[in-house]
């Protein structure tokens, strides 16, 4: 009992502790509606008409993004007890069955937006005029991706127990004791037997990442072939513009794409190999509800007409201030010689 008790000190320490999680929370919440409101009204208003094929695409994985960093952030605040599938609501809802249904298929239908965005590239570069077939199957292929998305963590939801009950296995469980209630909110228990949960996030997972990949590489090879062809001055243009913009979406969707994967790694190898850790897991939730943040400004800084809007914006109101300061001093070195002639 001695032992628990001296990790539970432990975890009452920095980001362990649930009021400096929720503090935390706040503070990144506070950070993050700008920038989401910021890269919107780019995407909206400043997208070139090179991008014009993805713009709907972009602005899709944009919102997703945002919706999964403000309901991790501000509306559930998850304190998350691993290795078991429990924890508490922190945040403005206190529905922890709804929310986390609401946050695995966030994360998993963010993953798959990034998928369509890659399947995108390759219809419209190769796939309306050289793969005909896969014209017909990929409406298909995205319907099944984006069903599983909201599906693959419903069936954990026939295995949720009793919480009565559930609470005090999980008080045996964990080495540390959890109170059975926070802030006035209780410990849920989603599942005990963890192979199910452990299978359907595998699965998803390395799905996603697979199906990502590949799309990923076919295009990069098929653009790599296409390149060494002999083409004329205007296919050279189109072509390295093509790779230019593929190289910027490849950045792009891979910093949401790891901010994400690796809380997930994180969450399996818990379940796995049963360790518990507070403070990491709930550094992991703070870069899962940080990852739309990152991907916004490394969206803005990439693509050369959000870079190009943006420093535009930084000049405007660095002129502007230019503009305050200077009236300032002119009306600071007129005003005696105005007095003076009134006199």
């Amino acid at each position: 009992m001695n032992n628990r008790t001296s990790k539970c000190t432990e975890n009452s320490q920095l980001l362990a502790d649930p009021d400096s999680f929720k503090l935390a929370c706040h503070i990144m919440t506070g950070i993050a509606i700008p920038i989401h409101f910021y890269g919107m009204w780019c995407i909206l208003f400043k997208t070139s008409s090179t991008m014009l094929s993805v713009k709907r695409l972009l602005l899709w994985t944009h919102c997703l993004g945002a919706l999964l960093d403000l309901s991790l952030s501000y509306l559930s605040m998850p304190y998350l007890l691993f290795p078991t599938f429990s924890g508490y609501s922190l945040g403005q809802m206190n529905m922890p069955e709804l929310q986390i249904y609401i946050e695995m298929s966030l994360a998993a239908l963010m993953c798959t937006s990034i998928l369509s965005i890659y399947e995108n590239r390759y219809f419209v570069l190769f796939g309306q005029n050289e793969n005909p077939r896969w014209s017909r199957m990929r409406m298909y292929f995205l319907a099944f991706n984006y069903i599983l998305a909201v599906t693959f963590i419903a069936p954990n939801y026939i295995f949720c127990p009793e919480q009565t009950t559930a609470m005090k296995i999980i008080t045996e469980r964990l080495p540390c004791t959890p109170e059975y209630s926070i802030n006035n909110r209780n410990l849920f228990v989603a599942a005990l037997d963890l192979n199910f949960t452990f299978f359907c996030l595998t699965f998803e997972t390395f799905l996603l990442f697979i199906e990502v990949a590949a799309f990923f590489f076919i295009v990069s090879f098929r653009l790599m072939y296409r390149g060494h062809r002999k083409m004329s001055l205007m296919s050279n243009r189109t072509h390295s513009l093509q790779k230019k913009f593929v190289i910027a979406l490849c950045f792009q969707s891979t910093v949401p794409f790891v901010l994400i994967v690796v809380p997930i790694v994180y969450v399996l190898a818990t379940l796995r190999l049963n360790y518990h850790n507070q403070l990491l897991t709930n550094i992991c939730v703070l870069i899962g509800s940080s990852h739309g943040i990152v991907a916004t400004i490394v969206m803005v800084l990439i693509h050369k007409p959000y870079r190009d809007a943006t420093l535009d914006l930084i000049y405007c109101c660095c002129v502007r201030k230019n503009r305050k300061i200077d009236s300032r001093r002119i009306s600071t070195n007129i005003s005696p010689v105005n007095r003076v002639m009134k006199f």
